[in-house]
């Protein structure tokens, strides 16, 4: 499995007290093979690091392999999760919602 950096940020929440934390964006490239298939398949990583109030240093990190065949398709989703602050917490519920967008677009369509 491959791992690319996609985009970082850093998100800060005015909160009761003052939190910021960094969240770090990798698309991931695994190659399948079967009998004569070879296929391409895109997964999504989502690193954070924080700080808790009392300075101690606080991460998380949750992958999902696996996701798309298309890098066109697995971009996109990247680009959503970078725009909506998606931290690793929130990254299934991402792909949830993002897969029940393309079913409704389909049985729309038929």
């Amino acid at each position: 499995m491959e791992r690319e950096f996609y985009k970082e940020i850093i998100v800060e929440a005015d909160d009761t007290v003052p939190y910021k934390m960094k969240l770090t964006y990798y698309l991931l490239t695994d190659k399948v093979s079967e009998e004569y298939c070879d296929l391409t398949v895109y997964g999504a990583e989502i690193d954070k690091e924080s700080y808790r109030f009392d300075g101690s240093p606080e991460e998380e990190r949750k992958i999902l392999k696996d996701l798309f065949f298309r890098r066109s398709e697995a971009d996109s989703f990247m680009k959503k999760l970078v725009r909506n602050k998606v931290t690793p917490m929130g990254l299934k519920y991402a792909v949830r919602e993002h897969i029940g967008e393309k079913i409704s677009a389909v049985v729309g369509e038929g």
